[in-house]
């Protein structure tokens, strides 16, 4: 099986159509996004305040409302640019992709997505014949669960979710938008900013293949335990990855502006 992975959109269709023109003679069987879709610069800058413990000013709630009403278009064009593979495709929220219930409401009522595209948040579907896929997206965090100005959630939620991996009859495969603990695909502004306990998840389970997204610039393969990490780089960067599975070969392609 092929597979294409791709990660963090933020709101740049034009190379996402470099992208797919790109990967057009692959004719991946399978395509994973592992978060992202916009770039949420308007929540994050409220988001710092907050955190900061500063009184929000008022006129950010107009901004914050219109920045809401644009990310909910983009979603939906989103879901359509994706109907245009003809591989199946599931997705994953990243931690930008919030609040989540208009993510949710975006990509899955009012987009209407095709019957081969679906999002696969804290839950898992048949990937071909040999592979279940197990989906989690945003954040994850020690403990704090957020889902409005941005999408985090708590270790012993994701815990929950991956759990079933134990009870599959077919091999698992991983797609979150958070990586785990790693040497490399990791690393966002020189430190690793992987999660721990999705590492220890990962070396309990051994799924076979894990894609991950969110730190950047760290494109590239590893090793965790017996399972192969696989993070695309991001679409805006024109990174995208390819996996033949039956091959076992990685190729990791980069566009040039």
């Amino acid at each position: 099986m092929k597979i294409l992975v791709l990660g963090d959109l933020a709101g740049d269709f034009g190379m996402l159509e470099r992208i797919m023109e790109d990967v057009g003679v692959w004719k991946p069987d399978l395509v994973l996004f592992t978060g992202d879709v916009v770039r949420g610069t308007e929540r994050e800058k409220l988001v710092k305040e907050r955190d900061k413990g500063k009184e929000v000013p008022a006129e950010w709630r107009s901004k914050l409302k219109k920045a809401l009403a644009e990310e909910s278009r983009t979603y939906r064009r989103f879901m359509e640019e994706l109907a245009r593979f003809r591989g199946t495709v599931r997705v994953v929220p990243g931690h930008k992709d919030a609040p989540l219930d208009s993510f949710l409401r975006s990509t899955l009522r009012e987009a209407r997505p095709a019957p081969h595209v679906s999002l696969v948040h804290q839950s898992f579907i048949n990937a071909g014949r040999d592979f279940v896929l197990v989906g989690f997206g945003g954040d994850i965090t020690a403990d704090e669960r957020e889902t409005g100005l941005v999408n985090r959630f708590p270790a012993w939620e994701l815990a929950y979710h991956l759990e079933v991996m134990r009870h599959l009859p077919q091999e698992p495969i991983l797609l979150t938008h958070y990586p785990p603990l790693a040497e490399d695909v990791d690393v966002m502004d020189g430190r690793h900013a992987g999660s721990p306990e999705l590492r220890e998840l990962i070396e309990s389970y051994r799924p076979a293949y894990v894609f991950c997204g969110h730190a950047h610039r760290s494109q590239g393969i590893e090793a965790v335990g017996n399972s192969i990490i696989i993070n695309p780089g991001t679409i805006t960067e024109g990174n995208y990855a390819i996996l033949n599975t039956r091959k076992e070969t990685v190729r990791f392609n980069m566009l040039e502006d």
